[in-house]
């Protein structure tokens, strides 16, 4: 079964198994997802008998699960200055925690590096930075040990993003667009399915003379050393996998926005951007994620009308877009669905103001700000709501994946839970992110 997102919308496909049948093709927009960075604690008692015994919290993730979280939801670039601006505040501060033991929270430059990026904030508060009034400061009673080991994670977690996007960037610039994609869908494919069955450590083990390795990956220019960037090392006959869990999951997340560092290769050098190449693969492949429209790309006075949207196709699923209205009296936000191919409007903003209004379409007779898109294999659309609270931040991804599978518990079960709440969360940061740079461009704007 696979969940496509669509604009509002989540993108899954489910693990496959030894005993599966052959899946169908895979549909634009249908995305492998992992393990997420969030959990959920669930306790028994009889404070909770009449919530059926249960109740839920959220715990902070950890540091590992923080890094992984990061990379996942932003673009290497920022992924990279952030790691590198919180190794720097963490070991400044630990040693000399008089002068960097406390930071400002409204700081420029760490907001801008840290705090305003997709999970930046929860980032920094895993790093050890607690977060009080207008200040974060140093959370001494985690001790000089424990910090110091976060260091260590993050510069891990660091080098691991490092060294994947310069085995991306090899071989997109070594190889034919098709290529190019074909070896990292493999590469990520070898990862996906180490985080899909962690009990399993046959997945970590792919023998040398694997056909579908050497004709995919090795073959191509660089293949080798991706393979070697996503944690796999020649031991014998076999290639096994050391990365850990959240290694595996920044490597996913990295590959994820291999597209995107072509396409900025391209624009650097002149060319047309596309995938690697020049085959134009963004549009088809099915792990392509959408970035939020930053500040500097939004003037309220040149956006083109919405109609201009009737001549082009979203390159990825969820893919925002800011138009104006017929009368310019209003900015539209209209975002990709993927699995139904189409556009779908779903928040304006009158010009000027910085007030979000929502269509907020109805799923099983309720209102949500945004709705997803799901294909279970059979080509209909099944539809997630998730729900935008006031601040502009969505629901926690984990409320929204559950009530999805309890109405649709024929097709699917508590083990599609990660799978969908990660997606969910990769699909609707970038939406929500269009949206605050949104309101910065018409305050700077108007």
């Amino acid at each position: 079964r696979r969940i496509s997102g669509r604009a509002g919308e989540a993108g899954v496909r489910t693990p496959r198994t030894a005993l599966a049948l052959t899946p169908p093709p895979p549909r634009e927009g249908a995305l492998l997802v992992e393990q997420p960075p969030l959990r959920l604690h669930f306790r028994r008692g009889p404070e909770c008998a009449e919530e059926g015994g249960m109740s839920l919290s959220l715990i902070r993730p950890t540091v590992e699960q923080a890094c992984a979280q990061l990379a996942e939801l932003n673009s290497p670039e920022k992924v990279a200055l952030a790691f590198m601006t919180v190794i720097f505040l963490l070991e400044q501060a630990l040693l000399d925690p008089a002068r960097y033991g406390s930071l400002k929270a409204d700081s420029k430059t760490l907001r801008a590096r840290v705090l305003d990026i997709s999970g930046g904030a929860a980032f920094f508060e895993s790093a050890g930075f607690n977060p009080g009034g207008d200040s974060y400061t140093l959370d001494a009673d985690a001790g000089e040990a424990e910090l110091r080991r976060r260091v260590d994670v993050i510069k891990g977690g660091a080098s691991c993003a490092e060294r994947v996007l310069a085995a991306i960037v090899t071989v997109g610039d070594s190889n034919a667009g098709d290529a190019a994609v074909t070896a990292v869908k493999l590469a990520r494919t070898y990862c996906s399915n180490i985080l899909a069955h962690q009990a399993d450590e046959a997945k970590r083990r792919i023998g040398a003379s694997n056909k579908a390795l050497g004709a995919r990956l090795l073959a191509t220019k660089g293949g080798g050393e991706l393979l070697l960037a996503v944690g796999f090392e020649l031991t014998g006959e076999l290639y096994v996998c050391t990365a850990s869990f959240p290694e595996l999951q920044i490597c996913v997340g990295m590959l994820d926005r291999a597209e995107s560092v072509w396409a900025e290769m391209a624009i650097a050098a002149g060319v047309v951007p596309g995938a690697a190449g020049s085959s134009g693969a963004a549009e088809s492949d099915p792990n392509h994620l959408a970035e939020a429209i930053p500040v500097s790309s939004i003037t309220i006075a040149k956006l083109p009308l919405a109609t201009a949207l009737d001549q082009r196709r979203g390159a990825a699923d969820m893919e925002p877009a800011l138009v104006a209205d017929s009368t310019r009296s209003a900015v539209q936000l209209f975002l990709w669905m993927a699995v139904s191919k189409r556009w779908r409007l779903f928040a304006w903003m009158q010009t000027p103001s910085t007030v979000v209004e929502w269509v907020r379409p109805t799923v099983e007779g309720a209102p949500y700000e945004l709705v997803l898109e799901v294909d279970l294999g059979d080509g209909k659309a099944l539809e997630l709501g998730c729900t935008v609270l006031p601040l502009g931040e969505p629901e926690n991804e984990y409320l929204t994946a559950n009530r999805f599978i309890g109405q649709h518990y024929e097709s699917l079960s508590s083990n599609h839970l990660e799978e969908i709440a990660r997606n969910v969360r990769a699909r609707v940061a970038p939406v929500l992110e269009t949206l605050k740079n949104l309101v910065k461009a018409m305050e700077a704007q108007n």
